[in-house]
């Protein structure tokens, strides 16, 4: 009896923590991930002592999913950089600071599309019969906030937000170009 693999935002669901069904246990799954992965981390040792991401592709692999560029970008240092005790206009607001000579985070995020596009020709060179499939990032800050229960100013949380949705627009636009399917985090969570 032949096995059907799961549409890819199934199988994303598995990846990040769901219960793979009976009916596909008898496949065998290598998960390369790692929290704080960076682009270089899929052909180098990460930390100095985990194997290169890589090192799990094969011409048997026949699906690849990715997400990463955040590691790469330094989002989560940035974003606790926000962070803002008390409201306005007490502080300073991180959104003023990361564009007040251009965006920031765009610069960075703009620096690492080339790397990821090179990184998924590797791994259909590495897979070839791999359907790869990269899924952006969430939502993980509403419009506007939510001051003082997270404590960052509105401007700030929509900067942060919308440089995430720029991150996965990015691995978005790199998925089109190199032949990868690209699922919508973002959209879900909303």
């Amino acid at each position: 009896m032949a096995i059907t693999r799961p549409n890819p935002a199934w199988w994303l669901y598995y990846q990040y923590g769901g219960t793979l069904p009976e009916r596909y246990r008898e496949w065998v799954l290598h998960d390369a991930t790692c929290s704080g992965a960076e682009i270089a981390d899929f052909t180098e040792r990460q930390g100095g002592f985990l194997p290169p991401q890589f090192d799990a592709l094969g011409p048997g692999t026949d699906l690849v999913t990715v997400t990463v560029g955040g590691n790469d970008v330094d989002l989560v240092r940035t974003a606790v950089g926000c962070l803002n005790a008390f409201p306005e206009p007490v502080g300073r607001s991180c959104a003023d600071a990361l564009t007040s000579d251009g965006d920031e985070l765009a610069r960075r995020i703009d620096g690492i599309s080339g790397h990821f596009g090179a990184a998924l020709d590797d791994i259909a060179h590495r897979a070839p019969h791999a359907k790869i499939v990269v899924a952006g990032y969430a939502t993980y800050i509403r419009p506007g906030g939510c001051y003082p229960k997270e404590p960052v100013w509105a401007r700030d949380a929509d900067y942060l937000q919308a440089s995430v949705d720029r991150l996965s627009g990015m691995l978005a636009e790199q998925a089109a170009a190199h032949g990868a399917e690209f699922v919508d985090i973002g959209a879900v969570s909303r």
